[in-house]
Formats: C-alpha cells, sequence, structure tokens
C-alpha cells in the first residue's frame, strides 16, 4: 500500500510539472504580422494588452532625422536609426514593451523629404516581464547583408532583424545568430524576421541573402523576457506528500 502511494505521489508530481514548467518552456509567442509599403500606417487587429510589438522602418531621400510612431494612444520607443554612407538609405526600429488592446493602427511620421517608405510589424505575447536586451546596426554593399553583433543575456529573447534597400532584390535564408529565423511575410525593399532563442548567445547577427549585389542596411534588436515564479517551480516529494515551492499539494 505504501508503494501504491508513493508512485500515486510520483505521477501527480509529475502532472504538476508538466502544468506548472511547460508552458514557460519558451515564454515567448508570435501573435500576428501585418506589411505596409508607400505609406505611413500600418493597422493590426485584435491587439493583446500588455503584449509587445515591434515595427522595423525604411525609408528613402531625407538625409538625416530618424523617425516616430503612434498608436494614438503611446508614442513607441525607438530603437538605434542606421544610415547608409550614401545618405540616401535609412532604418530603424520602433518597440512598444506593453501593447494597448484593441484594433490599432500605428502611425509613422517620417523625415521631411522621405519617400519609398517600408513599414514591417509584428506582435508577440510573453510570460513575465519583457525588457529591451541588446541592439547593433550594419550597413554595407553586397549580398549578404548582416548586423552588428551581439551578445544577449536573457535565457528566453524575443530577437528581430531588420533589412532595408532600394535595388528590388530577393531576400532568402533569414538568420540569426547563424540559425534560421522566420521572415515577416510581404512587402519589397525591406524585410523583418525573428527568432524566439532559449538560451543566450555571443557574438551573434542578424543577417541574410539577397540575389543582386546592392547597398543595404540592417539591424538587430533583442528583448528579454524574465519568466514567471511558475517557471521555477520545484516539486518535491517526501513519502506520500507531494510539494511544490513548499506548499504541500498533495497528500495521501
Amino acid at each position: 500500500m505504501k508503494f501504491s502511494k508513493k508512485i500515486t505521489a510520483f505521477f501527480i508530481s509529475i502532472a504538476l510539472l508538466f502544468f506548472v514548467f511547460i508552458p514557460n518552456a519558451n515564454a515567448a509567442t508570435f501573435v500576428q504580422s501585418e506589411v505596409s509599403d508607400l505609406s505611413t500606417t500600418v493597422s493590426l487587429t485584435g491587439v493583446g494588452a500588455g503584449n509587445l510589438i515591434v515595427m522595423w522602418i525604411k525609408w528613402e531621400g531625407a538625409t538625416t532625422g530618424g523617425v516616430t510612431v503612434s498608436d494614438g494612444t503611446s508614442s513607441l520607443s525607438m530603437g538605434t536609426l542606421v544610415e547608409h554612407s550614401n545618405n540616401d538609405l535609412q532604418g530603424q526600429f520602433a518597440y512598444l514593451l506593453s501593447a494597448n488592446s484593441g484594433n490599432k493602427t500605428y502611425t509613422v511620421t517620417f523625415p521631411s523629404g522621405s519617400a519609398y517608405q517600408r513599414i514591417r510589424i509584428a506582435e508577440y505575447s510573453y510570460s513575465g516581464t519583457i525588457s529591451l536586451d541588446v541592439q547593433n546596426t550594419g550597413s554595407g554593399t553586397g549580398v549578404t547583408p548582416t548586423s552588428g553583433d551581439i551578445t544577449t543575456t536573457g535565457t528566453d529573447e524575443i530577437v528581430l532583424g531588420g533589412y532595408g534597400e532600394y535595388t528590388g532584390t530577393t531576400p532568402s535564408a533569414p538568420l540569426i545568430n547563424g540559425v534560421a529565423a522566420t521572415f515577416i511575410t510581404g512587402g519589397t525593399n525591406a524585410k523583418m524576421w525573428y527568432r524566439l532563442p532559449t538560451s543566450t548567445f555571443s557574438n551573434g547577427n542578424a543577417s541574410l541573402t539577397i540575389n543582386i549585389s546592392s547597398n543595404w542596411i540592417a539591424n538587430v534588436i533583442a528583448f528579454k523576457v524574465t519568466p514567471s515564479s511558475a517557471s521555477k517551480s520545484k516539486t518535491t516529494i517526501l513519502g506520500s506528500k507531494v510539494f511544490i515551492n513548499g506548499a504541500k499539494v498533495y497528500s495521501n
């Protein structure tokens, strides 16, 4: 009988581990995305309160100054501006760590004189808390647009790459830290892609391949998700008793 009780307690503890820990094994989830070309706005439907919103914005023509973004209620934070040395190609990430809920239209104010605007936007849900981790930029000419390197500090991250050009290339093989990533699809002359790493990495970047040599800009930005305490739960079996974080949840 005692052996049977221990077996019962064991299987209950395993079930509780799956219930408590597995939902946070990957603390972030892609929700939705949209693209907008030659426009100053982009919209998302049914945005979740508190989710992460990230935009990649590319434009041409303006030689100085970045962009500003608002959802009508909150202003988005702006990432590092990248400008090509030809002074005719610019790009920048924008983000909102805690999204306002509902059907939202995001309006971008571009620098005076800009043209060929491109907007890419994505929404991510997450469990726990989120903060900006690191970011870096790159620019050059060729067929392998690559951002500067970053070293992440979180074991759960949302890492995005952004790329812009004006030649009409066909991008492929998006990578984050050398690992295959997922494109935010649609649009021309600009791409955004992402990965959801569950471990830190050092001196990694965002890159892709294009079929025509071109002037390009590339950015990478990483957000650190700190999982809720539930993902750090500890299960202990003492005889026929099961404890989670010191609290008894089963006894027989």
